[in-house]
């Protein structure tokens, strides 16, 4: 999602618009951004490890990123996030992880 809608998918291929990442490992932009471009781009980047303060790196304009559209319905219908895909998603598989639990005495 974009804030304000100032840029679309096709000028992410030549404006360096900054994208939010969860971590190193997390490609899923990336990927989003290479299959509406057709390139490999490599925008500025910044990392924020917290789902939460992932979304709300986005909504304060830090960069571009993939958000739950549940979390930002709100900002989608009042214009103040926009798509910069219209009609694009990813479909994306959770999986839930726990830590082993301490061994008992």
């Amino acid at each position: 999602m974009s804030p304000g809608g100032s840029r679309t998918a096709r000028g992410l291929a030549t404006w360096p618009a900054p994208m939010v990442s969860f971590d190193r490992k997390d490609t899923l932009q990336e990927d989003m951004l290479r299959r509406i471009t057709r390139q490999r781009l490599a925008p500025p980047t910044h990392y924020i490890p917290s789902s939460r303060d992932f979304d709300d790196a986005v909504r304060l304009s830090l960069g571009w990123g993939m958000v739950l559209q549940r979390w930002i319905q709100a900002d989608l219908d009042s214009g103040a996030l926009v798509p910069i895909a219209p009609g694009r998603h990813a479909d994306v598989a959770l999986h839930w992880s726990t830590g082993a639990s301490p061994p008992r005495c």
